[in-house]
């Protein structure tokens, strides 16, 4: 499908791009094979997979059982990976706001700190300065995560399709 296709995808220091593969994905995930190939150290994912809860019609039929496993499902997402654990990054410019930057329903206006006013440096690693985006290659995914998305430091986490990383 992709045949001779070049793709250039960057991920500013201040993003933390994590994958989510589905549960219904048995075995080795060729999306997030893929993506590692592109992106390296840039994008993460939990060891294993883990559902997100929307289990076809979990979220009518049993919603606070979907709301637990959901919770589980982010607890894992949004756990620093390795590359964070040791990582320290600084920088004096603005980062750039990452690709799949549709808000969800939870998503509040962003506002400018005192420091981006300014032009001082800041530490990405700091957690006000983080924004984190979640993709996966399952549509029903991306609508419970995108439902479910937690908000941290004000900010809630972005979801989207792999896809739309793409099309920056």
């Amino acid at each position: 499908l992709w045949g001779t296709s070049e793709f250039s995808i960057s991920v500013p220091d201040s993003v933390r791009l994590r994958y989510h593969q589905p549960c219904h994905w048995h075995g080795t995930d060729a999306d997030f094979v893929w993506l590692s190939n592109m992106l390296g150290d840039d994008i993460s994912a939990p060891a294993s997979a883990s559902c997100c809860g929307m289990g076809g019609i979990a979220q009518l039929a049993n919603r606070p059982l979907s709301q637990q496993v959901a919770s589980a499902c982010w607890a894992k997402l949004l756990a620093p990976s390795r590359k964070e654990k040791g990582a320290v990054h600084g920088s004096n410019e603005t980062q750039q706001a990452a690709c799949c930057d549709q808000p969800s329903r939870h998503a509040q206006s962003p506002t400018s700190s005192a420091s981006e006013k300014s032009g001082e440096a800041r530490d990405v690693n700091e957690p006000e300065n983080i924004r984190y985006l979640v993709i996966t290659g399952c549509s029903g995914c991306v609508m419970q995560l995108r439902g479910t998305a937690p908000e941290l430091d004000g900010k809630t986490v972005t979801v989207g399709h792999w896809l739309d990383i793409l099309a920056c």
